[in-house]
């Protein structure tokens, strides 16, 4: 068999073209020609039907280009199809890859940075820069300079060579690692190009087609910075969205781009002064309710249920989370069993100084009284699966 045509390689417009199966695989079709690009070169193989049917997956095996289907059972050998791919998903993967490309040949002539790992995921892209740490003005300025290739139209051009001889001459952005069958994307005048780097994937033939690029943000990444980023109109819906989000904060904040930095700041000082007076007062009414608990231990009631004396006892309005302190603060000075039911979150706490051990009393009544939790011989945290599970709990602790 003669080796698949990817007929992507000369015309990435092509959108509908009749082909003939040269052979069946398993579930896979392989076409004497085909314009669906296979996933390579961190680019997915294109969607799309032949016949109708969905095209699973499309990859490259040896000379030849698979065809995944659910069923082939409708195909023959020597068949006469009709391929249709999913254009705007193509052209959307049209945009994002060479936006990756324009970018990554401004980032190298901005800071020599390479490019050494492509990713184009569903939300952004990534690309791995060879180098530890690359400012946030830095890719401002690639950023820019990108985006003016956009603005200039700049010419994409496909140059295919045999050897890798041959393209080594080309003004080469990265060295080439390939041997044979080489395709050089080029954007811009080769004799100062935009970028100039083998690539297997597809583009438009104009860069103003990409239509933006945007960097959303950096991070390292073992011993590279990593670039999060997009172009095309993946990148112009992540800037809807993200002006969606700043109207409605601008309108919260009654400010405009300009002063919605400096609103949220004087709203974030009021709301810390009013946190500090809350804790305040709650860490006053902790320490009050701590003192009635040692006073009130003197006289507390006799509980079955543990074998020791018991009190009860709680603040309106408090979280299971607000009573934190009392462990540290009741410890030392604690006789009787403090019960803390937490009716909201129909969670009871308790506390001890250690002799009744709280921990080991839930763990080994939990089935018995309807809860789950634990803690330790200090302070342990029952917890109910309704109100009336608890206050049946909290009426048996004192008879």
């Amino acid at each position: 068999m003669k080796p698949t045509i990817g007929l992507y390689k000369n015309d990435r417009y092509l959108k509908q073209h009749e082909a003939k199966i040269i052979d069946i695989d398993g579930m896979n079709l392989i076409l004497n020609e085909t314009i669906f690009f296979p996933t390579g070169g961190g680019q997915a193989c294109d969607r799309g039907s032949i016949n109708g049917y969905e095209v699973v997956s499309v990859y490259e095996k040896g000379d030849f280009i698979y065809h995944e289907m659910k069923d082939v059972s409708m195909f023959e050998t020597g068949d006469t199809v009709e391929l249709q791919i999913d254009w705007e998903y193509r052209f959307e993967n049209m945009q994002r890859h060479c936006g990756e490309h324009i970018l990554s040949g401004k980032i190298f002539q901005v800071c020599s940075g390479v490019n050494k790992g492509f990713h184009m995921g569903e939300d952004y892209m990534t690309i791995d820069i060879d180098i530890p740490e690359i400012s946030w003005e830095t890719c401002m300025q690639a950023e820019l300079l990108a985006n003016e290739v956009i603005w200039k139209n700049e010419d994409i051009i496909y140059h295919h060579f045999d050897t890798k001889e041959e393209a080594e001459n080309f003004p080469l952005r990265k060295a080439l690692n390939i041997e044979r069958d080489i395709t050089i994307v080029s954007v811009g005048d080769l004799n100062n190009p935009s970028d100039s780097v083998a690539c297997c994937g597809t583009h438009p033939e104009k860069a103003g087609e990409v239509g933006i690029i945007k960097i959303y943000k950096t991070e390292k990444n073992k011993n590279m910075t990593r670039i999060y980023f997009d172009a095309g109109k993946k990148a112009y819906c992540n800037f809807v969205k993200k002006q969606e989000v700043l109207n409605l904060l601008n309108a919260r904040y009654s400010s405009d781009d300009s002063t919605l930095i400096e609103k949220i700041d004087i709203a974030d000082g009021k709301k810390q002064e009013i946190k500090d007076e809350l804790n305040a007062i709650k860490n006053n009414m902790i320490m009050e309710f701590c003192e009635r608990v040692l006073r009130e231990q003197e006289t507390a009631g006799y509980s079955e249920i543990f074998d020791a004396p018991a009190i009860i006892k709680m603040i309106n309005g408090f979280s299971s989370k607000s009573y934190e302190p009392l462990v540290r603060m009741l410890k030392k000075d604690m006789r009787a069993v403090l019960v803390v039911p937490v009716s909201e979150e129909n969670t009871v706490l308790l506390y001890s100084n250690g002799k009744f051990d709280c921990g080991a009393y839930v763990k080994s009544n939990a089935s018995l009284v309807e809860c789950k939790g634990g803690g330790s011989p200090v302070n342990a945290r029952m917890v109910f699966g309704d109100f009336e599970a608890m206050d049946r709990f909290i009426k048996s602790v004192i008879r």
